[in-house]
Protein backbone atom coordinates (compact mmCIF):
# COMPACT_ATOMS: atom_id res chain seq x y z
CA UNK A 1 0.00 0.00 0.00
CA UNK A 2 1.07 3.50 -0.98
CA UNK A 3 0.39 6.59 0.90
CA UNK A 4 -0.94 8.97 -1.05
CA UNK A 5 -0.95 11.70 1.15
CA UNK A 6 2.74 11.14 1.42
CA UNK A 7 3.27 11.22 -2.36
CA UNK A 8 1.27 14.01 -3.31
CA UNK A 9 3.52 15.81 -0.79
CA UNK A 10 6.44 14.57 -2.45
CA UNK A 11 4.74 15.74 -5.68
CA UNK A 12 4.37 18.90 -4.33
CA UNK A 13 7.91 19.48 -3.09
CA UNK A 14 9.56 18.41 -6.49
CA UNK A 15 7.08 19.33 -9.13
CA UNK A 16 5.50 16.94 -11.30
CA UNK A 17 7.62 17.14 -14.10
CA UNK A 18 10.85 15.65 -11.90
CA UNK A 19 8.16 13.23 -10.30
CA UNK A 20 8.76 10.39 -12.34
CA UNK A 21 12.41 10.75 -13.02
CA UNK A 22 12.46 10.74 -8.70
CA UNK A 23 10.47 7.98 -8.71
CA UNK A 24 12.63 5.79 -11.65
CA UNK A 25 15.71 6.87 -9.46
CA UNK A 26 14.19 5.26 -6.07
CA UNK A 27 12.77 2.01 -7.60
CA UNK A 28 16.36 1.58 -9.52
CA UNK A 29 18.30 2.01 -5.85
CA UNK A 30 15.46 -0.12 -4.07
CA UNK A 31 15.69 -3.08 -6.26
CA UNK A 32 19.50 -2.98 -6.01
CA UNK A 33 18.77 -3.06 -1.95
CA UNK A 34 16.27 -5.56 -2.07
CA UNK A 35 17.76 -7.93 -4.14
CA UNK A 36 21.10 -7.43 -1.90
CA UNK A 37 19.28 -8.22 1.37
CA UNK A 38 20.94 -11.51 2.72
CA UNK A 39 19.76 -13.39 6.08
CA UNK A 40 22.20 -15.53 6.79
CA UNK A 41 24.00 -12.19 6.83
CA UNK A 42 25.12 -11.06 10.50
CA UNK A 43 22.11 -9.45 12.29
CA UNK A 44 23.88 -5.98 12.57
CA UNK A 45 24.48 -5.98 9.56
CA UNK A 46 20.76 -6.79 8.35
CA UNK A 47 19.54 -4.33 10.41
CA UNK A 48 21.58 -1.75 9.20
CA UNK A 49 20.12 -2.79 5.52
CA UNK A 50 16.58 -2.97 6.80
CA UNK A 51 17.08 0.41 8.39
CA UNK A 52 18.18 1.79 5.03
CA UNK A 53 15.48 0.19 3.33
CA UNK A 54 12.91 1.47 5.76
CA UNK A 55 13.81 5.49 5.57
CA UNK A 56 13.65 4.78 1.88
CA UNK A 57 10.29 3.52 1.61
CA UNK A 58 8.93 6.08 4.25
CA UNK A 59 10.27 9.05 1.99
CA UNK A 60 7.91 8.08 -0.81
CA UNK A 61 5.35 6.60 1.34
CA UNK A 62 5.75 2.86 1.02
CA UNK A 63 3.60 1.50 3.98
CA UNK A 64 3.72 -2.39 3.66
CA UNK A 65 7.50 -1.88 3.40
CA UNK A 66 7.89 0.19 6.09
CA UNK A 67 6.44 -2.31 8.26
CA UNK A 68 8.24 -5.00 7.24
CA UNK A 69 11.43 -3.03 7.73
CA UNK A 70 10.24 -2.43 10.96
CA UNK A 71 10.06 -5.84 12.25
CA UNK A 72 12.84 -7.01 10.66
CA UNK A 73 14.82 -4.20 11.99
CA UNK A 74 13.93 -4.67 15.45
CA UNK A 75 14.16 -8.42 15.26
CA UNK A 76 18.18 -8.03 13.92
CA UNK A 77 18.82 -5.30 16.60
CA UNK A 78 18.19 -7.47 18.96
CA UNK A 79 20.90 -10.26 17.42
CA UNK A 80 18.55 -12.60 16.44
CA UNK A 81 18.47 -14.30 13.32
CA UNK A 82 15.31 -13.20 11.10
CA UNK A 83 12.33 -15.85 10.63
CA UNK A 84 12.07 -17.66 7.62
CA UNK A 85 10.53 -16.12 5.07
CA UNK A 86 10.84 -12.89 6.84
CA UNK A 87 13.47 -11.38 3.31
CA UNK A 88 10.76 -13.30 0.91
CA UNK A 89 7.80 -11.08 2.30
CA UNK A 90 9.82 -7.69 2.25
CA UNK A 91 10.50 -8.34 -1.25
CA UNK A 92 6.51 -9.53 -2.20
CA UNK A 93 5.45 -5.83 -0.11
CA UNK A 94 8.00 -4.12 -2.52
CA UNK A 95 7.64 -5.41 -5.50
CA UNK A 96 4.02 -4.83 -4.96
CA UNK A 97 4.77 -1.31 -4.13
CA UNK A 98 6.72 -1.12 -7.10
CA UNK A 99 4.15 -2.31 -9.59
CA UNK A 100 1.94 -0.03 -8.26
CA UNK A 101 4.36 3.39 -8.45
CA UNK A 102 4.91 2.18 -12.25
CA UNK A 103 1.03 2.36 -12.85
CA UNK A 104 -0.13 5.14 -11.69
CA UNK A 105 2.93 7.75 -11.11
CA UNK A 106 2.21 9.89 -14.33
CA UNK A 107 5.80 9.65 -16.68
CA UNK A 108 7.15 6.98 -15.16
CA UNK A 109 8.54 3.91 -16.82
CA UNK A 110 10.49 0.97 -15.86
CA UNK A 111 13.84 2.16 -14.82
CA UNK A 112 16.77 0.78 -17.58
CA UNK A 113 20.18 -0.14 -16.23
CA UNK A 114 23.29 2.27 -17.53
Amino acid sequence: MIDWTRMNELRADVGADAMAELMALFVQEMDDAVAALCPNAPPQSVAADLHFLRGAAANIGLVDVVAQCEAGEATARAGTPLPDGTIEQLRAAYAAARAELVRTVPGMTEPTDP
